[in-house]
Protein backbone atom coordinates (compact mmCIF):
# COMPACT_ATOMS: atom_id res chain seq x y z
CA UNK A 1 0.00 0.00 0.00
CA UNK A 2 1.42 3.34 -1.02
CA UNK A 3 1.65 6.36 1.27
CA UNK A 4 1.87 10.04 0.45
CA UNK A 5 4.50 12.31 1.94
CA UNK A 6 5.03 16.03 2.37
CA UNK A 7 8.77 16.59 2.59
CA UNK A 8 9.69 20.09 3.75
CA UNK A 9 13.30 21.14 3.23
CA UNK A 10 13.55 23.19 6.41
CA UNK A 11 12.54 23.00 10.04
CA UNK A 12 12.04 26.56 11.23
CA UNK A 13 9.51 29.37 10.75
CA UNK A 14 8.77 28.82 7.04
CA UNK A 15 8.36 25.11 7.60
CA UNK A 16 6.02 25.75 10.52
CA UNK A 17 3.62 27.71 8.30
CA UNK A 18 3.62 24.98 5.64
CA UNK A 19 2.84 22.31 8.23
CA UNK A 20 0.03 24.48 9.61
CA UNK A 21 -1.48 24.91 6.14
CA UNK A 22 -1.26 21.19 5.38
CA UNK A 23 -3.18 20.49 8.59
CA UNK A 24 -5.76 23.18 7.78
CA UNK A 25 -6.56 21.75 4.33
CA UNK A 26 -6.80 18.20 5.66
CA UNK A 27 -4.06 16.97 3.38
CA UNK A 28 -3.28 13.75 5.24
CA UNK A 29 -0.20 11.61 4.78
CA UNK A 30 3.14 11.84 6.55
CA UNK A 31 4.78 15.22 7.01
CA UNK A 32 8.55 15.42 7.43
CA UNK A 33 10.72 18.48 8.02
CA UNK A 34 14.31 17.95 6.90
CA UNK A 35 16.70 19.50 9.38
CA UNK A 36 20.11 20.34 8.00
CA UNK A 37 23.24 19.39 9.99
CA UNK A 38 24.17 22.92 11.09
CA UNK A 39 20.88 23.72 12.85
CA UNK A 40 20.54 23.45 16.61
CA UNK A 41 17.18 22.44 18.04
CA UNK A 42 14.60 23.49 15.46
CA UNK A 43 11.28 25.24 15.92
CA UNK A 44 9.41 22.23 14.55
CA UNK A 45 10.86 20.11 17.36
CA UNK A 46 9.11 22.43 19.83
CA UNK A 47 5.88 22.85 17.90
CA UNK A 48 4.09 19.67 18.91
CA UNK A 49 2.47 19.44 15.48
CA UNK A 50 1.89 16.26 13.56
CA UNK A 51 5.23 16.38 11.74
CA UNK A 52 8.44 14.43 12.01
CA UNK A 53 11.87 16.08 11.98
CA UNK A 54 14.69 14.25 10.25
CA UNK A 55 18.25 15.45 10.74
CA UNK A 56 20.20 14.08 7.79
CA UNK A 57 23.98 13.80 7.72
CA UNK A 58 24.45 15.79 4.52
CA UNK A 59 27.71 17.29 3.26
CA UNK A 60 26.39 18.53 -0.09
CA UNK A 61 22.94 19.45 -1.32
CA UNK A 62 23.09 16.64 -3.91
CA UNK A 63 23.10 14.08 -1.08
CA UNK A 64 19.51 14.93 -0.11
CA UNK A 65 17.91 12.95 -2.97
CA UNK A 66 19.70 9.65 -2.23
CA UNK A 67 19.03 10.12 1.49
CA UNK A 68 15.30 10.50 0.88
CA UNK A 69 15.27 7.54 -1.50
CA UNK A 70 16.86 5.38 1.18
CA UNK A 71 14.03 6.21 3.59
CA UNK A 72 10.94 6.41 1.37
CA UNK A 73 9.58 3.63 -0.87
CA UNK A 74 9.85 4.40 -4.58
CA UNK A 75 6.14 3.82 -5.14
CA UNK A 76 5.03 6.38 -2.52
CA UNK A 77 3.85 9.80 -3.66
CA UNK A 78 5.95 12.74 -2.53
CA UNK A 79 5.47 16.52 -2.48
CA UNK A 80 8.68 18.45 -1.74
CA UNK A 81 8.55 21.98 -0.34
CA UNK A 82 11.49 24.40 -0.21
CA UNK A 83 12.04 27.07 2.44
CA UNK A 84 15.52 28.13 1.26
CA UNK A 85 17.45 27.94 -2.00
CA UNK A 86 20.16 25.49 -0.96
CA UNK A 87 18.50 22.36 -2.43
CA UNK A 88 16.95 23.81 -5.59
CA UNK A 89 19.84 23.08 -7.95
CA UNK A 90 20.05 19.46 -6.77
CA UNK A 91 16.41 18.96 -7.75
CA UNK A 92 16.88 20.72 -11.08
CA UNK A 93 19.84 18.52 -11.97
CA UNK A 94 18.46 15.13 -10.93
CA UNK A 95 17.17 12.60 -13.43
CA UNK A 96 13.65 11.21 -13.37
CA UNK A 97 14.73 8.13 -11.42
CA UNK A 98 16.36 10.03 -8.57
CA UNK A 99 13.09 10.67 -6.73
CA UNK A 100 10.18 8.88 -8.43
CA UNK A 101 6.55 9.94 -7.98
CA UNK A 102 7.51 13.39 -6.74
CA UNK A 103 5.96 16.84 -7.21
CA UNK A 104 7.78 20.09 -6.53
CA UNK A 105 8.37 23.61 -7.84
CA UNK A 106 11.78 25.26 -8.14
CA UNK A 107 10.65 28.43 -9.90
CA UNK A 108 12.23 27.86 -13.31
CA UNK A 109 14.49 24.99 -14.28
CA UNK A 110 15.74 26.85 -17.37
CA UNK A 111 16.49 30.13 -15.57
CA UNK A 112 17.36 28.95 -12.06
CA UNK A 113 20.96 30.21 -12.17
CA UNK A 114 19.70 33.65 -13.20
CA UNK A 115 17.24 33.71 -10.31
CA UNK A 116 19.73 32.57 -7.68
CA UNK A 117 22.57 34.90 -8.71
CA UNK A 118 21.42 38.46 -7.99
CA UNK A 119 23.95 40.06 -10.33
CA UNK A 120 22.82 37.81 -13.20
CA UNK A 121 19.22 38.53 -12.26
CA UNK A 122 19.71 42.30 -12.50
CA UNK A 123 21.44 41.99 -15.87
CA UNK A 124 18.67 39.77 -17.22
CA UNK A 125 15.86 42.03 -16.01
CA UNK A 126 17.58 45.18 -17.31
CA UNK A 127 18.53 43.64 -20.67
CA UNK A 128 14.95 42.56 -21.31
CA UNK A 129 13.39 45.78 -20.04
CA UNK A 130 11.24 43.93 -17.51
CA UNK A 131 11.49 46.19 -14.43
CA UNK A 132 13.76 48.82 -12.87
CA UNK A 133 16.74 47.30 -11.03
CA UNK A 134 19.57 48.90 -9.02
CA UNK A 135 22.86 49.77 -10.71
CA UNK A 136 25.20 46.93 -9.80
CA UNK A 137 28.81 46.03 -10.64
CA UNK A 138 30.81 42.84 -9.90
CA UNK A 139 33.15 42.56 -6.94
CA UNK A 140 36.32 42.91 -9.04
CA UNK A 141 35.45 46.45 -10.15
CA UNK A 142 36.01 49.74 -8.31
CA UNK A 143 32.79 50.82 -6.53
CA UNK A 144 34.09 54.31 -5.71
CA UNK A 145 34.35 55.13 -9.41
CA UNK A 146 30.80 53.96 -10.00
CA UNK A 147 29.01 55.16 -6.86
CA UNK A 148 31.26 57.51 -4.92
CA UNK A 149 31.68 56.97 -1.18
CA UNK A 150 28.20 55.55 -0.44
CA UNK A 151 27.14 52.18 -1.80
CA UNK A 152 26.14 48.67 -0.74
CA UNK A 153 27.98 45.37 -0.75
CA UNK A 154 25.84 42.27 -1.12
CA UNK A 155 26.40 38.61 -1.84
CA UNK A 156 25.54 37.48 -5.35
CA UNK A 157 24.04 34.29 -3.98
CA UNK A 158 22.62 33.36 -0.59
CA UNK A 159 24.17 29.87 -0.48
CA UNK A 160 27.24 27.93 -1.51
CA UNK A 161 26.07 24.36 -1.31
CA UNK A 162 24.81 23.98 2.28
CA UNK A 163 26.73 27.00 3.49
CA UNK A 164 24.79 30.20 4.13
CA UNK A 165 26.94 33.06 2.88
CA UNK A 166 27.77 36.03 5.06
CA UNK A 167 25.12 38.11 5.29
CA UNK A 168 22.92 40.89 4.78
CA UNK A 169 23.50 43.86 2.59
CA UNK A 170 26.20 46.13 4.02
CA UNK A 171 25.90 49.89 3.56
CA UNK A 172 29.40 51.33 3.07
CA UNK A 173 30.18 55.02 3.57
CA UNK A 174 33.99 55.07 3.64
CA UNK A 175 37.03 53.28 2.20
CA UNK A 176 38.01 52.07 5.66
CA UNK A 177 34.58 50.54 6.23
CA UNK A 178 34.75 48.79 2.86
CA UNK A 179 38.18 47.39 3.76
CA UNK A 180 36.89 46.03 7.09
CA UNK A 181 33.83 44.41 5.53
CA UNK A 182 35.78 42.77 2.73
CA UNK A 183 38.50 41.60 5.13
CA UNK A 184 35.82 39.85 7.18
CA UNK A 185 34.44 38.18 4.06
CA UNK A 186 37.87 37.01 2.92
CA UNK A 187 38.65 35.66 6.38
CA UNK A 188 35.59 33.43 6.04
CA UNK A 189 36.82 32.02 2.73
CA UNK A 190 34.95 34.28 0.34
CA UNK A 191 36.40 36.25 -2.58
CA UNK A 192 35.38 39.15 -4.78
CA UNK A 193 33.65 36.63 -7.05
CA UNK A 194 31.08 36.07 -4.30
CA UNK A 195 29.87 39.66 -3.89
CA UNK A 196 28.84 42.66 -5.93
CA UNK A 197 28.53 46.41 -5.37
CA UNK A 198 25.22 48.20 -5.66
CA UNK A 199 23.87 51.72 -5.55
CA UNK A 200 22.39 52.64 -2.16
CA UNK A 201 18.61 52.78 -2.17
CA UNK A 202 16.25 53.73 0.65
CA UNK A 203 16.82 51.99 3.98
CA UNK A 204 13.40 53.00 5.33
CA UNK A 205 11.32 50.05 6.48
CA UNK A 206 8.32 51.48 4.65
CA UNK A 207 10.11 51.43 1.30
CA UNK A 208 10.78 47.66 1.27
CA UNK A 209 7.82 46.21 -0.67
CA UNK A 210 7.20 42.68 -1.93
CA UNK A 211 4.94 41.29 -4.61
CA UNK A 212 4.27 37.71 -3.61
CA UNK A 213 1.93 34.80 -4.16
CA UNK A 214 1.64 32.19 -6.91
CA UNK A 215 2.48 32.31 -10.62
CA UNK A 216 2.21 29.73 -13.39
CA UNK A 217 0.95 29.63 -16.97
CA UNK A 218 -2.70 29.43 -15.92
CA UNK A 219 -2.86 31.00 -12.46
CA UNK A 220 -1.59 34.35 -11.22
CA UNK A 221 -2.41 35.27 -7.65
CA UNK A 222 -0.48 38.38 -6.57
CA UNK A 223 -0.42 40.30 -3.29
CA UNK A 224 1.61 43.25 -2.06
CA UNK A 225 3.17 43.44 1.39
CA UNK A 226 5.68 45.67 3.10
CA UNK A 227 7.64 45.44 6.30
CA UNK A 228 6.26 47.38 9.25
CA UNK A 229 9.21 46.46 11.53
CA UNK A 230 12.58 44.92 10.72
CA UNK A 231 15.50 43.71 12.77
CA UNK A 232 18.07 45.12 12.24
CA UNK A 233 16.24 48.22 11.05
CA UNK A 234 18.07 48.86 7.77
CA UNK A 235 18.74 45.44 6.21
CA UNK A 236 17.22 42.86 8.53
CA UNK A 237 14.31 40.46 8.32
CA UNK A 238 10.77 41.77 8.47
CA UNK A 239 9.47 40.58 11.81
CA UNK A 240 6.19 42.49 11.27
CA UNK A 241 4.72 42.57 7.77
CA UNK A 242 1.48 44.12 6.52
CA UNK A 243 -0.62 43.65 3.43
CA UNK A 244 -0.89 46.84 1.35
CA UNK A 245 -2.31 48.06 -1.93
CA UNK A 246 0.41 47.65 -4.57
CA UNK A 247 2.32 50.76 -5.63
CA UNK A 248 1.56 51.72 -9.24
CA UNK A 249 3.04 49.34 -11.78
CA UNK A 250 4.51 46.77 -9.37
CA UNK A 251 2.14 43.94 -10.34
CA UNK A 252 2.83 44.68 -14.02
CA UNK A 253 6.60 44.53 -13.41
CA UNK A 254 6.30 41.33 -11.38
CA UNK A 255 4.26 39.61 -14.06
CA UNK A 256 6.72 40.67 -16.78
CA UNK A 257 9.65 39.24 -14.81
CA UNK A 258 7.93 35.96 -13.95
CA UNK A 259 6.63 35.36 -17.45
CA UNK A 260 10.04 36.01 -19.00
CA UNK A 261 11.58 33.46 -16.63
CA UNK A 262 8.92 30.79 -17.40
CA UNK A 263 8.24 30.80 -13.67
CA UNK A 264 5.98 28.33 -11.86
CA UNK A 265 5.19 28.14 -8.16
CA UNK A 266 5.20 30.30 -5.03
CA UNK A 267 7.35 33.41 -5.11
CA UNK A 268 8.36 36.63 -3.39
CA UNK A 269 9.77 39.43 -5.54
CA UNK A 270 11.28 42.20 -3.40
CA UNK A 271 11.47 45.86 -4.39
CA UNK A 272 13.13 48.86 -2.73
CA UNK A 273 12.32 52.48 -3.43
CA UNK A 274 14.83 54.64 -5.24
CA UNK A 275 13.98 57.97 -3.63
CA UNK A 276 15.86 60.06 -6.16
CA UNK A 277 14.05 58.57 -9.15
CA UNK A 278 10.79 57.83 -7.36
CA UNK A 279 10.64 54.22 -8.64
CA UNK A 280 10.73 50.81 -7.00
CA UNK A 281 13.67 48.67 -8.11
CA UNK A 282 13.55 44.86 -8.03
CA UNK A 283 16.30 43.51 -5.77
CA UNK A 284 15.58 39.82 -5.25
CA UNK A 285 13.34 36.96 -6.38
CA UNK A 286 12.81 34.19 -3.83
CA UNK A 287 11.72 31.03 -5.74
CA UNK A 288 10.24 29.28 -2.71
CA UNK A 289 8.03 29.74 0.34
CA UNK A 290 9.22 32.88 2.07
CA UNK A 291 9.17 33.93 5.71
CA UNK A 292 5.82 35.75 5.82
CA UNK A 293 3.85 33.50 3.46
CA UNK A 294 1.55 32.53 6.35
CA UNK A 295 -0.19 35.90 5.94
CA UNK A 296 -1.13 35.08 2.33
CA UNK A 297 -2.31 31.63 3.38
CA UNK A 298 -4.50 33.18 6.07
CA UNK A 299 -6.28 35.50 3.65
CA UNK A 300 -6.67 32.99 0.78
CA UNK A 301 -7.72 29.83 2.63
CA UNK A 302 -4.25 28.37 2.08
CA UNK A 303 -4.19 28.83 -1.68
CA UNK A 304 -0.41 28.49 -2.01
CA UNK A 305 -0.19 25.10 -0.31
CA UNK A 306 -3.38 23.89 -2.00
CA UNK A 307 -1.92 24.64 -5.42
CA UNK A 308 1.43 23.19 -4.44
CA UNK A 309 0.00 19.79 -3.51
CA UNK A 310 -2.25 19.76 -6.56
CA UNK A 311 -5.62 20.53 -5.03
CA UNK A 312 -8.10 22.24 -7.32
CA UNK A 313 -8.43 25.92 -6.38
CA UNK A 314 -11.26 27.26 -8.48
CA UNK A 315 -11.28 30.71 -6.95
CA UNK A 316 -9.36 32.07 -4.00
CA UNK A 317 -11.65 33.41 -1.31
CA UNK A 318 -9.88 36.58 -0.16
CA UNK A 319 -10.36 37.44 3.49
CA UNK A 320 -10.17 41.00 4.78
CA UNK A 321 -9.95 39.82 8.38
CA UNK A 322 -6.16 39.56 8.40
CA UNK A 323 -3.72 42.34 7.64
CA UNK A 324 -0.54 41.80 9.67
CA UNK A 325 1.96 38.97 10.10
CA UNK A 326 4.05 38.92 13.28
CA UNK A 327 7.08 36.75 13.97
CA UNK A 328 6.15 35.98 17.56
CA UNK A 329 9.66 34.97 18.64
CA UNK A 330 11.02 38.37 17.73
CA UNK A 331 7.94 40.14 19.12
CA UNK A 332 8.60 38.62 22.55
CA UNK A 333 12.22 39.60 22.23
CA UNK A 334 11.11 43.19 21.59
CA UNK A 335 8.89 43.10 24.69
CA UNK A 336 11.81 41.88 26.78
CA UNK A 337 13.75 44.88 25.48
CA UNK A 338 10.82 47.13 26.57
CA UNK A 339 9.89 47.97 22.98
CA UNK A 340 6.22 48.90 23.39
CA UNK A 341 5.72 49.66 19.71
CA UNK A 342 5.14 45.97 19.05
CA UNK A 343 2.00 45.97 21.22
CA UNK A 344 -0.20 47.58 18.57
CA UNK A 345 0.36 44.54 16.33
CA UNK A 346 0.14 41.91 19.05
CA UNK A 347 -3.24 43.23 20.20
CA UNK A 348 -4.75 43.72 16.73
CA UNK A 349 -7.43 41.18 15.77
CA UNK A 350 -6.16 41.29 12.19
CA UNK A 351 -2.74 39.88 13.13
CA UNK A 352 -1.50 36.40 12.21
CA UNK A 353 0.92 35.21 14.89
CA UNK A 354 3.55 32.70 13.76
CA UNK A 355 4.25 30.67 15.76
CA UNK A 356 1.55 30.86 18.46
CA UNK A 357 2.47 32.24 21.86
CA UNK A 358 2.91 28.91 23.65
CA UNK A 359 5.46 27.68 21.10
CA UNK A 360 7.28 31.01 21.01
CA UNK A 361 7.59 30.96 24.80
CA UNK A 362 9.17 27.51 24.66
CA UNK A 363 11.74 28.77 22.16
CA UNK A 364 12.44 31.93 24.16
CA UNK A 365 13.06 29.76 27.22
CA UNK A 366 15.44 27.62 25.20
CA UNK A 367 17.38 30.70 24.08
CA UNK A 368 17.55 32.12 27.60
CA UNK A 369 19.41 29.00 28.64
CA UNK A 370 22.15 30.13 26.24
CA UNK A 371 22.22 33.70 27.55
CA UNK A 372 20.48 36.85 26.36
CA UNK A 373 22.42 36.87 23.06
CA UNK A 374 20.50 33.76 22.08
CA UNK A 375 17.36 35.88 21.75
CA UNK A 376 18.93 38.01 19.06
CA UNK A 377 19.88 34.89 17.15
CA UNK A 378 16.20 33.89 17.05
CA UNK A 379 15.42 36.64 14.58
CA UNK A 380 17.99 35.29 12.13
CA UNK A 381 17.20 31.56 12.28
CA UNK A 382 15.14 31.46 9.14
CA UNK A 383 18.11 32.90 7.26
CA UNK A 384 20.08 29.80 8.19
CA UNK A 385 17.83 27.02 6.98
CA UNK A 386 14.22 28.15 6.77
Amino acid sequence: MTEKWALICGSHINAYSIVASLAAIGWGGRVVCVKTPFRSRALMELAGRDAEVWQLALHTSAELLPALNDRIPESDKKVIFFTSECFLEAFRDHDDKALPNSRYFIGSSTHLDTILDRHLFYRYVRKNGLAPVPRTIPGDEDPSSAFGDRFCIRMKRSWKGLRKLAGRVKLVTSREQRRRVESTYRASGLSAEDWCYQEALSTSVQHNVSVCGWHDEKHRSYFATRHALKYPDAFGNGDVTKRINPPNGLFVSARAVLEALDYQGPFELEFILDREQGVYRAIELNPRFWMQHGLIEAITDHELVRRYVGQDVKKASISTDKRYWVYTLKALHRLLRLDRGILRYLTDDRTVLVPPYHIALRRIGQCLLNGFDGLTAVSHDNRVSG
